[in-house]
């Protein structure tokens, strides 16, 4: 089965390898994938960032519960887009600031001082066989 992943994939693994080696983003031939993980610990980062509760951003989203925040900032799941945009008024934040870029998505998955360049690539392949699942 991984096999199989990487055969599908391996295009993809060299694309976004490269892409990270020459960090030129401008030309990637595929759609951006967004990691729940790293926006939740952004959600989290900015919420803390102004001192707010979980409770006081329910509160301004005018939600049920505070599950919800808990599971954005676990990276379980999005928020719709009606509430990032509030979150992101709230926090005064940058989409960016948010999804994070794609630089910082690349140096998440590989720190480039610690890995060698086989591990680099690594790490890579085994990100886009996880995101192809």
């Amino acid at each position: 089965m991984d096999g199989e992943l990487i055969g599908k994939n391996k295009n993809r693994i060299d694309s976004i390898y490269i892409s990270y080696k020459t960090d030129d983003y401008s030309d990637h031939k595929y759609r951006r994938e967004y990691d729940m993980k790293i926006i939740g610990e952004n959600l989290r980062k900015c919420r803390k960032k102004n001192n707010l509760s979980v409770i006081y951003v329910r509160d301004y989203l005018r939600i049920g519960s505070v599950q919800s925040i808990y599971k954005w900032e676990e990276g379980l799941c999005y928020p719709q887009a009606d509430n990032l945009l509030a979150l992101m008024e709230l926090y005064g934040a940058k989409l960016s600031d948010i999804i994070g870029t794609a630089e910082e998505k690349m140096r998440f998955l590989v720190d480039v001082d610690y890995y060698d360049e086989e591990e680099r690539y690594k790490r890579v392949k085994e990100y886009v066989i996880r995101i192809g699942q």
